[in-house]
């Protein structure tokens, strides 16, 4: 099983905004995160999408 998958960009103000848009249509949202990293997922225990500056 797969904890996460990781995504890297290049600007995190627009992928943030892309992904919590793109992602709410599936029932996620961001679970946590720091400057550089945000995780999405239902729930902290399940799988999670990281997006991140690398």
């Amino acid at each position: 099983m797969l904890g996460y998958v990781t995504i890297g960009v290049k600007d995190m103000g627009r992928a943030e905004g892309f992904y919590n848009a793109l992602l709410a249509e599936i029932g996620a949202k961001q679970l946590f995160g720091q400057d550089r990293i945000k995780f999405y997922g239902t729930r902290p225990e399940g799988s999670m999408l990281a997006v991140c500056i690398p």
